[in-house]
Order: C-alpha cells, then sequence, then structure tokens
C-alpha cells in the first residue's frame, strides 16, 4: 500500500510542477490550429484571456524569485514565444510580417533573466512552434523559411545571454562579495568588543557600578600582573629578610 501511495504522491507532484508546460504547449497547438483556420472570436478571446493570467502569474512569481528555476524560466519563456508568435501569426496572417520581431523580443527578454539551460529550451520550442506552424498550417514540406528566423534568435540570445546576463552575474558577485566583507567586518567589531569589554555608557550605574570589580578585561589583566608582582616582590623580600 506504501509504494502506492508514494507513487500516487510523486504523480500528482509532478503533475503540479509540469503543468505550466503542459499548458504552454498546449497554447501552442491552439496557435498552430488558429493558423490553419481562424477561431471565432469567443474562443479566441477565452484563449487570449488564459493566455494572459498564465503568464501573469507566472511572472508575477518569477519576479518574487531571486534565482528562479530552470522549469520555471521555461514556462514563463515558452508562455512568451507562444504570446509574441501567435499575435505576429494573427495580425499579418503570417509569420514573415512585421510583427514577428516580437518573437525575437521574447526570445532575448528570456535570455536576459533566465539560466542558459532555459535558454536553449526556450529558443527549441520557438523554432520547433514556427516550423509545427509553416508544415501543418501553411503546407510547406520543408520549413527553409525559418531558418534566417532561428539565426536571428540564436543572434538575439546569444547577445542577451552573453552581456545583459553577464553583466548581472557580475552585480550580484561584488554584491554578494561586499556583504561577505561586510559580514566579516560586524564579526571583527563583535569580537573586539568582547575582547575590550562593553563601552562606559553600557556599564551599570550607581552601587553595582561599584560593586565591580574592573570595567574592562583589559584592566583586569593589568591588575593581576601587578598583583602578581606585589606578591613576588613580598615574596622575595621575605625570604631576603629571614635570618640566615
Amino acid at each position: 500500500m506504501a509504494p502506492l501511495v508514494r507513487f500516487v504522491l510523486g504523480l500528482r507532484r509532478a503533475t503540479k510542477v509540469a503543468a505550466p508546460l503542459g499548458a504552454a504547449i498546449g497554447l501552442g497547438g491552439l496557435v498552430v490550429l488558429d493558423a490553419q483556420g481562424p477561431f471565432p472570436a469567443p474562443y479566441a478571446i477565452a484563449a487570449g484571456v488564459g493566455l494572459l493570467g498564465l503568464l501573469a502569474s507566472r511572472g508575477q512569481r518569477r519576479a518574487r524569485a531571486i534565482e528562479g528555476t530552470i522549469l520555471g524560466d521555461l514556462e514563463l519563456g515558452a508562455l512568451l514565444v507562444v504570446l509574441a508568435m501567435g499575435a505576429a501569426e494573427h495580425l499579418d496572417g503570417s509569420l514573415d510580417g512585421r510583427a514577428f520581431p516580437a518573437v525575437y523580443v521574447a526570445v532575448g527578454l528570456v535570455s536576459a533573466f533566465a539560466r542558459p539551460g532555459a535558454s536553449i529550451g526556450v529558443l527549441a520550442f520557438a523554432a520547433l512552434l514556427e516550423s509545427a506552424i509553416r508544415v501543418l498550417a501553411y503546407g510547406e514540406i520543408t520549413p527553409v523559411r525559418s531558418l534566417p528566423h532561428l539565426g536571428f534568435m540564436l543572434v538575439f540570445a546569444a547577445l542577451n545571454l552573453t552581456f545583459l546576463r553577464g553583466e548581472i552575474v557580475r552585480i550580484r558577485r561584488a554584491s554578494r562579495a561586499r556583504l561577505d566583507a561586510e559580514i566579516a567586518r560586524l564579526r571583527d567589531d563583535a569580537r573586539s568588543y568582547r575582547l575590550l569589554g562593553a563601552p562606559a555608557g553600557a556599564r551599570p550605574a550607581g552601587g553595582a557600578h561599584r560593586s565591580c570589580s574592573v570595567g574592562t578585561p583589559a584592566r583586569i589583566v593589568h591588575r593581576r600582573v601587578v598583583a602578581t608582582s606585589s606578591r613576588s616582590r613580598s615574596s622575595w623580600l621575605t625570604t631576603s629578610s629571614a635570618p640566615r
């Protein structure tokens, strides 16, 4: 019974994790079907609202995270590509119109904040989606006309991945190094505080202060040295004054 329960829980967890990516792939299939024959307005509006809602949800979750996961960035990038390519195909009636550069912007945006693995996955998803539209909807035997688009997507992704994300990584490393240095300085200050004792304003006032032996460890060490010297001198005097 226990293995079955673990299997069901694992399957449920995997389904919950992969559901947004599956939804993005399904919406991409709807884009292919819309390219074959435009959907009626109510269905197109419903699909657009669902896409925008899912995109807003994943984008808000990604904005709250400092460093997203590969799967989360892949889901968000796939949704952006579906939105851009669907809008380009719906507005121009083809993938060679003026609105298609929005796909380049989507790929470049994902490459700016996503990890390299997620960027490569989004790029592959965009190329496969365009090829599916050209082959299944437009009837092209080989999607040769998508090769220039793929080249431009590679350029946009490489530029953003190399420069913009590289700069973000450099700033994060510098900030982390500065934070580590500040933490080390605070630790040194705390260690010095323990060694030198509390400041005069932090000592108890009144009789309690007078009943304390001495304020700082440095003075305690000094008094012990003086007391040891006094005992050694007294012992030497006693020994020297004893009858021989």
